[in-house]
C-alpha cells in the first residue's frame, strides 16, 4: 500500500508542487495539494478499513504455509490490523512532507519527524506492557498519527490560505463511508461462507469497495466526483 499508493502518489506530485511553489501561486500549491490528498485518503481509508477486517485472512493467504503456523499466522494478524489505521496517516504524512520540501522548508518535516520517533518510543514502551506485540504497532500507527497531525498544524500556519476545513468535511464523509463498507462486511461474513482465505478477501476487498462508493454518492464527496468527471472524459476520448 504504501509503495503502489502513497510514494508513487507523493513522487508524481512533488514537480507539480515545486512549479507552483516556484511561480508564487499559492493558490493553485494549497488546491492540488488537499485536491491530491483527498484523493489518496479516498482510497486509503477504504483498504485500511478491509485490512483491518480481513487481517487473518490476508495473513493466511500470504504466509501460511510450512513451518509458519496457525499461532505464527494470528500474531501476525493482530500487528498488520493496528498498523492497517497507518495507511491514512501515512499518505498525509508523505504528501505533506513533499509539500514543505517543495517549499525549500526541510526544517519543518524534519523537527515534526523527530517529535514522531520520540512518541514511537514512549507509545511503544507504555503499550507493550499491556498488550504485547498489538502494543509496539499500535505505538507505530500513533506516532505517524501525531506527525501527519503536527505537519497538518504546521501547514495550516504557513499557508493561511489552505482550506483544511474542507479537507476535514471530505475526510469525515469518507470515514462515515468506510463506517458502512464495515458494517455491511461484517454482516457479508456471516451471511456468506467461504472457506478458502484469499477467495474470502477478494469477495471482501470487492464487496467493501462497491459498497463504500456507493455511501459516497449520495454524500456527495468532491473527490470522488472529480474522480468520476475525469473517468468520463477519458471515456468520451
Amino acid at each position: 500500500v504504501v509503495s503502489v499508493f502513497i510514494m508513487s502518489l507523493s513522487t508524481v506530485l512533488y514537480p507539480t508542487l515545486t512549479t507552483d511553489a516556484a511561480k508564487g501561486d499559492m493558490d493553485r500549491f494549497g488546491e492540488t495539494l488537499l485536491q491530491s490528498t483527498g484523493v489518496l485518503s479516498l482510497l486509503l481509508i477504504p483498504i485500511s478499513c478491509i485490512t483491518l477486517l480481513d487481517a487473518q485472512d490476508i495473513v493466511a493467504a500470504v504466509y501460511a504455509r510450512g513451518s509458519f503456523d496457525q499461532t505464527a499466522v494470528s500474531y501476525t494478524a493482530v500487528a498488520l490490523a493496528c498498523y492497517a489505521p497507518m495507511f491514512f496517516f501515512s499518505g498525509i504524512r508523505e504528501v505533506f512532507s513533499r509539500a514543505f520540501f517543495a517549499l525549500q522548508d526541510t526544517k519543518t518535516p524534519m523537527r515534526n519527524g523527530a517529535i514522531g520517533v520520540g512518541c514511537n518510543i514512549v507509545f511503544s514502551l507504555v503499550f507493550v506492557r499491556w498488550l504485547g506485540l498489538a502494543g509496539i504497532a499500535l505505538g507505530t500507527t500513533l506516532s505517524i498519527a501525531v506527525i501527519a497531525g503536527l505537519l497538518l498544524r504546521s501547514a495550516h500556519t504557513h499557508l493561511p490560505s489552505l482550506r483544511l476545513r474542507r479537507f476535514f468535511t471530505s475526510v469525515g464523509k469518507q470515514l462515515l463511508a468506510g463506517a458502512v463498507l464495515a458494517a455491511v462486511l461484517l454482516m457479508f461474513r456471516r451471511a456468506v461462507s467461504i472457506p478458502w482465505p484469499l477467495l474470502r478477501f477478494a469477495a471482501d476487498t470487492a464487496v467493501g469497495f462497491l459498497v463504500y462508493l456507493l455511501a459516497l454518492l449520495p454524500l456527495r464527496c468532491r473527490e470522488l466526483q472529480s474522480m468520476m468527471d475525469l473517468l468520463r472524459q477519458k471515456l468520451r476520448r
